[in-house]
């Protein structure tokens, strides 16, 4: 569905074959839209790393519809029948005053002002709930890195961040923040643009 010019997308990897630079592999975990993936460096060439059922980009969307958060397909199912569970447009708000984002009719979850930052008021099974920007931010980071150690065989703390648009500092702090949350340090932040 999406290809980018300079990544080729496989399912066949293997430890060996990726690229290290100082004994690390090179991962870059890819923004764009309300999408997300994963490239490796695999013997030189960044390549988009398929899921399970050869999927590429994973919906930036996020579910508190069930007992355990859901993120990608899943929560974007969730937000047909509980528009008001799931938070998606996620790279539209963070790192942005309040005042600044275009409310979507469409979003079933709100937006709710807490020490003069943004917060997401969802609901959940067991009511609602106020999440940090990081915290949203955090479960796509996790569902990326479990991703990677499932279908490249590898682990890994470093990571490089790629959009198809310019992070301010109070974003590129957002990421940071939410990588640190899984145990992952963000090594260089790059603008791509990646279809």
């Amino acid at each position: 569905m999406f290809s980018h010019p300079f990544a080729s997308s496989s399912t066949s990897f293997s430890q060996k074959s990726l690229t290290s630079i100082n004994g690390r592999p090179q991962i870059k975990f890819v923004f764009r839209d309300n999408l997300c993936a994963i490239k490796v460096l695999k013997k030189g060439i960044w390549e988009l790393l398929q899921d399970h059922f050869g999927n590429v980009w994973t919906p930036l969307y996020h579910s508190t519809a069930e007992a355990t958060v859901a993120t990608g397909k899943k929560a974007e199912v969730h937000y047909e029948k509980f528009p008001k569970h799931v938070v998606f447009d996620v790279l539209k708000i963070i790192g942005k005053p309040l005042n600044e984002i275009k409310i979507d009719p469409k979003w079933g979850f709100k937006l709710v002002e807490k020490n003069g930052v943004a917060h997401f008021y969802t609901e959940t099974i067991f009511g609602a709930k106020l999440y940090t920007q990081e915290m949203i931010l955090s479960a796509f980071f996790k569902a990326l890195k479990l991703q990677t150690v499932s279908i490249a065989n590898v682990k890994f703390e470093e990571i490089r961040i790629s959009t198809d648009f310019e992070l301010n500092e109070s974003q590129k702090a957002i990421f940071e923040k939410a990588a640190e949350m899984n145990f992952l340090k963000i090594v260089s932040f790059h603008i791509e643009n990646v279809e």
